[in-house]
């Protein structure tokens, strides 16, 4: 009887044990999701202003101006914020680099 008593705590232990790897992996999945919700909201928020000051200062854009700002990446979109305050032209804007 004792060794069925052990087997069913080792068993009990570690349905215990799996349930909380689940629940920590539940949890970090969250908060990843949430980072990178966070993440995709921030460069979204910098390619629109960045849009609205390019329009500002140079007019209609071309969708596909408008499209390549939206796919580009933060390093990229911070490169061009930089560059549209002292260029002359959207295509002088659109040169820099990060």
């Amino acid at each position: 009887m004792e060794a069925m008593e052990e087997h069913t705590f080792v068993l009990r232990g570690r349905e215990q044990g799996l349930e909380q790897g689940r629940a920590q992996g539940r949890a970090q999945g969250r908060a990843e999701g949430r980072a990178e919700g966070r993440d995709q909201g921030r460069a979204e928020g910098k390619a629109e202003t960045l849009l609205s000051l390019m329009r500002v200062k140079f007019g209609t854009l071309p969708a596909s101006v408008r499209a390549q700002v939206r796919a580009a990446d933060a390093g990229q979109l911070d490169a061009w914020a930089v560059a549209v305050l002292t260029a002359t032209s959207l295509d002088e804007a659109l040169a820099a680099k990060p």
